[in-house]
């Protein structure tokens, strides 16, 4: 746990696999993480309904993520590699 010069707390909080799965910030959830059984990120859900989904190529490079509040996209980013 890390506390700044005004006493306010985060914490990270790790799944047993050992990725980050949830965030707290003076002890409320600032964002949460879900994860394909591969390994890679799924999903990063924080207050306010904003959740960032992430999709991938075959070869586990980041293809897609799109930014959704309450279910609707309200920005989107695609990748491309050389």
């Amino acid at each position: 746990m890390l506390t700044d010069v005004k006493g306010n707390t985060t914490e990270k909080q790790y799944d047993r696999l050992g990725r980050l799965y949830r965030v707290l910030s003076n002890k409320a959830v600032t964002a949460t993480y879900d994860y394909y059984t591969n390994g890679n990120r799924k999903t990063l859900t924080t207050p306010g309904s904003l959740t960032t989904q992430y999709s991938y190529y075959k070869n586990n490079l980041l293809k897609k993520l799109d930014n959704l509040r309450n279910g609707s996209v309200q920005d989107s980013y695609s990748y491309t590699y050389d």
